[in-house]
């Protein structure tokens, strides 16, 4: 018997179109195509957007949340909506009683305390929450995880990046990525302006890393468009993820044919990187953890730490602090 889901927020990321070369990139799609779960509903409070989405994915539209899950009672819900909406969605959502599992868009909320209590409130009520942390599905950065655990790296010194969008909004996704590849964060400093009463802004940011790493990742606030990369430099190579990680790049150290003694990088075989499908991975990943019992490939959790870290390096940006921030499981 196929589960019904239903998706909040019917924009690009939560009702957009196959993409060609890119394939399932929003949760409706996913939904529609796993043959698992059927689209039961579609939430918007824009009339035109909603209609779209209708008519894309022939599932009913509903333009208030509370009606929606009084009509559809989905066992699956997405949470596809802004930023500074999230916190109180997924707080409704939990307090349906046929959810059973929910794909929150990220950051969980803005609010760190928030956050910490809709996990709460998820694990209370047995309810499996997955946030869209997407390159934890994806099966090319899977392969670079499962790749780095080898340590053809040796020891990796120095993890740098750039991000554009808040360091809440996107930057979280490059501080869970590293987490997830590099491992666990244990200090973070943050530099750059903040505007007053910003909920969220694009700043630097300086890391240490429990295993000895240092990390610097650079916020490009006037950059218009997208940015998102990564470089880990290791003692006996390197790997950069460039292109939003559609292209991953592999070195490994050898003796220079130009220099004798000395060592130079050359290119090594290793993943190649691609990001086709994130929607689809991302929603079989959580149907799978439903029926199975293990937690979702990113966690209500993973996504606390990353916004508990963004959160302390904005506090420090504001204001203009030198002292670091001690982070720890």
């Amino acid at each position: 018997m196929s589960r019904t889901a239903a998706v909040v927020g019917c924009g690009f990321i939560g009702a957009g179109a196959i993409v060609p070369g890119s394939g399932i990139q929003s949760h409706a799609a996913a939904w529609s195509h796993h043959p698992g779960v059927r689209l039961a509903g579609l939430v918007d409070s824009h009339a035109g957007r909603l209609a779209d989405a209708v008519s894309r994915w022939r599932a009913p539209g509903f333009d208030s949340l509370d009606r929606m899950l009084e009509a559809v009672r989905p066992e699956i819900v997405s949470v596809a909506t802004p930023d500074d909406s999230h916190a109180a969605v997924l707080d409704r959502v939990l307090d349906t009683t046929s959810v059973r599992a929910i794909l929150a868009e990220k950051p969980l909320a803005l609010d760190l305390d928030q956050a910490r209590r809709l996990v709460a409130k998820a694990r209370g009520r047995g309810v499996v929450l997955a946030v869209n942390y997407v390159r934890r599905f994806a099966p090319s950065h899977r392969q670079l995880e499962r790749w780095l655990s080898s340590r053809p790296l040796g020891r990796i010194e120095l993890v740098r990046g750039s991000y554009v969008r808040g360091i809440k909004h996107n930057g979280t996704h490059w501080l869970d990525l590293v987490r997830f590849l590099v491992g666990e964060i244990a200090d973070v400093r943050g530099t750059g302006a903040v505007e007053p009463g910003a909920a969220d802004a694009t700043i630097d940011v300086e890391l240490t890393f429990v295993n000895g790493a240092r990390g610097q990742l650079h916020g490009l606030a006037a950059v218009p468009y997208s940015l998102f990369e990564l470089d880990l430099v290791g003692e006996r190579g390197r790997v950069r993820v460039i292109d939003a990680g559609q292209r991953i790049e592999t070195f490994t150290a050898t003796p220079s044919r130009r220099f004798p003694g000395f060592r130079e990088l050359v290119p090594a075989v290793g993943p190649t990187g691609g990001l086709a499908d994130l929607l689809m991975h991302a929603a079989t990943d959580l149907v799978e953890a439903l029926a199975t019992g293990r937690d979702p490939a990113a966690t209500g959790d993973d996504a606390v730490i990353a916004l508990e870290l963004a959160s302390r390096a904005l506090e420090e940006a504001r204001a203009g602090k030198e002292s670091h921030a001690t982070f720890g499981r």
